[in-house]
């Protein structure tokens, strides 16, 4: 097998390895540690794959946070496969590799890692804070201001619903036709009032655990942003103390599409530099978690599972979470 082409576990002249990614995991399995091959009659040992990756197994550590990326690893098993050489056509060379189609006999360590979780992305109202109950009295008072009543039950289904589609689905329960314009005209009325009500909020309206997991995200290097339909999360933020905690912002100024849209959570991994795969999302409501699912993300739903179960883990709270927990998603 070609040595001298040799780097990191591959032969630069020809693909020998592999890696396969289980769907529910998403992990990477990457075969090839150390490498025994019998060509033309000689034996063969080579390759040392960054041998570093070992030391892990010997550590007393669960994973290992580096440059904003948590990776941990697994040593699964020691396998002997059959593997053809095949010729590599981005090789800077451009003679054929003279072994090119044999077969090499790999002895390769299993090892389960590369994954990696670059950034945060946090809903808002449900998540950081409570703001579902100014939401519920504002909206109660526009719908009992035209005549009808509005419960709990159906506030609890605007959650991640955007201001105008929240009173599109108020009207039809009521049971009310108003224009376009007279629409405007009621979102705006129901959000002079919830400012009104959001504008008095303090420090101490941050959910149980929140700041702590924000900190806790921020030690270890992951990127946090916000992604929320609120368009009065500045001011939210602002109050709470929690600006200066995000590293970027998006919420419905910023975005045209509603949850379960992932826009709001694709421009968030935009904002942050990050693919959607490197995001964990962390949603109270099922439109969100379907918006983190159909952005390719993981997330995890704050709530109860049978409302949440789609989510790749479900707490109650932050103050539940730890940042080694998201290594599990």
């Amino acid at each position: 097998m070609c040595i001298d082409g040799f780097t990191n576990g591959y032969c630069s002249r020809c693909v020998i390895a592999r890696s396969e990614t289980t769907r529910q995991s998403r992990r990477t399995c990457t075969l090839f540690l150390l490498t025994t091959g019998q060509l033309k009659g000689r034996g063969v040992i080579v390759g040392i794959f960054q041998f570093i990756f070992l030391a892990s197994w010997f550590l007393p550590l669960d994973s290992i946070p580096t440059r904003g990326v948590i990776v941990r690893y697994f040593l699964i098993s020691l396998i002997f496969v059959p593997y053809s050489l095949l010729q590599n056509p981005n090789h800077k060379y451009t003679k054929k590799t003279s072994h090119s189609g044999q077969k090499v006999y790999i002895y390769a360590l299993t090892l389960f890692a590369m994954r990696t979780i670059k950034a945060c992305l946090f809903d808002l109202d449900g998540v950081i804070v409570d703001t579902a109950v100014y939401h519920y009295k504002a909206w109660k008072q526009l719908a009992n201001s035209l005549g009808f009543d509005f419960t709990e039950h159906q506030n609890e289904q605007l959650k991640g619903v955007s201001r105008v589609r929240s009173l599109e689905l108020i009207l039809g329960w009521g049971g009310v036709t108003k224009t376009a314009e007279e629409q405007h005209e009621l979102a705006t009325l129901k959000n002079t009032w919830y400012v009104e009500m959001i504008s008095k909020m303090t420090p101490d309206e941050i959910l149980p655990g929140a700041k702590a997991f924000l900190e806790a995200c921020r030690a270890a290097g992951l990127k946090i942003a916000l992604g929320s339909a609120s368009k009065n999360s500045g001011m939210i933020l602002e109050k709470t103390g929690l600006t200066s905690h995000f590293d970027a912002v998006i919420d419905g100024n910023k975005v045209s599409k509603a949850k379960p849209d992932p826009e709001v959570f694709l421009k968030g991994a935009e904002a942050l530099g990050v693919q959607p795969a490197e995001c964990v999302v962390f949603e109270d409501a099922v439109a969100g978690v379907e918006a983190a699912i159909a952005g390719g993300m993981r997330c995890v739903g704050i709530g109860t599972a049978d409302l949440l179960g789609a989510a790749d883990l479900v707490v109650t709270g932050l103050d539940k979470l730890t940042v080694g927990m998201l290594e599990q998603l």
